[in-house]
């Protein structure tokens, strides 16, 4: 008996073939809750999304669960317009933007260096900060590609320039310059051209916030007992205040406000007291976390401060409710690997 082999060879690819489902989608409604960003592990594409729901329940991995594919390497920010979520993957050079209600990919914007965060001049066009190499990316939102760039010379070594986080304040955008250890601010209508102000901030800026006009700034020295502290006028983006708190002690990374009192923050919360022309950090909260990595107030949530855990870096971190003024931990959920960033969804 004579078997032909090609016609074998096809029906065994045609019945594995069939064999091999895909995994089903999953369907999210990711209302009134914490959307956490969980970076992962550099280079081990590893950045995951998790959602802790009005009643406490987690949910992991929601977007690779919606999408049967995984989000990347590094993710650094969300920022929010519309309907939409654009998620920055910093390693991977790209962002991905999702329906927030179920996290569905409807959009990838791709060729991008080392993306750190999105702002939206309109519904047009959206401006993408990069670091490692001081450009900024002009996005068309109607195809979804980079239609201009923006790029200035670093002073220093390659790895320690960038445009890194970025506010937007009416008609113009407030960039920190890693290269130049300033802030950089650009106007919509005169569009990537060279900043119309820079703001010498001496140290590394660290973050900052802005509220009622005015936006702090931080930055400081790494491993060194040093800060400096910035109050802004955005109207014409004057200095109307500075302080150097030489005893600040180890590198702040974080500030923020709850209600109207400015706090910073790295592994001790502090509210910072305005006394003339010092000021004053006063311990409110000693967390003693292995390694706190993100902190996110809201108004609408007002009798509540979150705070994330990276633990190790390599595993499971963990998110914390924390009620305030008592500043006492109530609840905890375990989310993904280096939860960096908390957003609030309605």
């Amino acid at each position: 008996m004579k078997i032909n082999f090609t016609c074998y060879f096809f029906a065994l690819l045609f019945f594995f073939s069939c064999g091999e489902k895909e995994q089903p989608v999953e369907q999210f409604n990711l209302e009134n809750g914490l959307l956490i960003l969980n970076e992962g592990t550099f280079n081990f594409n590893n950045a995951t999304l998790s959602f802790i729901d009005s009643d406490g329940k987690i949910e992991n991995n929601v977007f690779e669960r919606a999408n049967n594919q995984r989000l990347g390497d590094i993710a650094q920010s969300i920022s929010f317009k519309g309907d939409k979520s654009y998620i920055v993957v910093n390693n991977s050079g790209k962002i991905e933007v999702c329906n927030t209600k179920n996290m569905l990919l409807s959009n990838t914007i791709t060729g991008l260096n080392a993306p750190r965060q999105i702002s939206f001049k309109n519904d047009e066009i959206a401006y993408v900060s990069n670091i490692f190499d001081n450009k900024i990316d002009e996005i068309n939102l109607s195809n979804f590609e980079i239609s201009n760039s923006f790029e200035s010379e670093c002073p220093l070594d390659f790895y320690d320039c960038g445009f890194d986080k970025m506010i937007k304040v009416g008609q113009d955008l407030a960039i920190f310059n890693l290269g130049t250890k300033s802030l950089d601010i650009f106007n919509f209508e005169e569009g990537l051209s060279d900043p119309i102000q820079s703001i010498d901030l001496e140290f590394l800026p660290a973050d900052m916030v802005f509220k009622d006009g005015y936006l702090y700034v931080i930055s400081s020295e790494l491993d060194e007992a040093n800060l400096n502290l910035f109050k802004i006028k955005t109207e014409d983006w004057t200095i109307e205040e500075y302080y150097n708190v030489p005893d600040a002690g180890i590198f702040r990374n974080i500030v923020f406000f709850i209600g109207d009192d400015l706090h910073i923050s790295s592994s001790v919360i502090q509210k910072v007291i305005f006394n003339g022309e010092t000021v004053e950090l006063e311990t409110v909260m000693e967390p003693n976390l292995q390694s706190l990595y993100g902190i996110a107030y809201s108004p609408t949530d007002p009798d509540y401060l979150y705070l994330s855990e990276a633990l190790d870096f390599v595993q499971n971190g963990y998110v914390f409710q924390v009620k305030i003024p008592e500043f006492s931990f109530v609840d905890t959920f375990q989310v993904g690997i280096n939860p960096s960033k908390i957003y609030f969804l309605d």
